[in-house]
């Protein structure tokens, strides 16, 4: 069975755009090792990586690369590897992908109730870590009294 050591780069807070690599590494082993990697969604899905693979004859290594850029849709997946040789049990490791993002939208609305009570709504969009929402409310006084929720 031939010895095997995996990295994967920054896996556990990525942000948005950024460049995740895992690497695979073998060292010796009859029959030889292969390698395969993938991105499982939060929801199951299964993707492929992309691959590059450098082979060190003299040490009997096989190292293979895996990349990919980070999305916002990626938050709550895995990182998934594997090694296959024949005859023998596969070895998997798997990471888990935490994404920061913002969000990407903030409404408000407010209404003014019997005159003097005021009703706000203040919404956001999904984001890592989760918005949070502050609202300062000026009142308009001269000594600029504030209210913040």
């Amino acid at each position: 069975e031939a010895k095997t050591q995996w990295t994967a780069t920054r896996l556990q807070l990525l942000r948005e755009g950024e460049h995740l690599s895992v690497s695979v590494k073998s060292l010796g082993g009859n029959p030889k090792p292969s390698h395969r990697c993938w991105r499982q969604t939060a929801d199951g899905l299964v993707v492929s990586l992309d691959s590059f693979v450098k082979q060190v004859k003299e040490a009997n290594q096989l190292e293979t690369s895996f990349g990919m850029k980070v999305e916002k849709w990626m938050n709550g997946g895995h990182v998934v590897c594997r090694v296959k040789q024949d005859g023998l049990q596969d070895r998997v490791f798997r990471k888990n992908i935490s994404v920061i993002f913002p969000s990407n939208w903030i409404s408000w609305s407010g209404q003014l109730v019997n005159g003097s009570d005021l009703n706000l709504t203040v919404e956001t969009g999904e984001g890592n870590p989760k918005p949070v929402l502050k609202c300062t409310l000026n009142s308009g006084r001269s000594d600029g009294e504030r209210l913040t929720v």
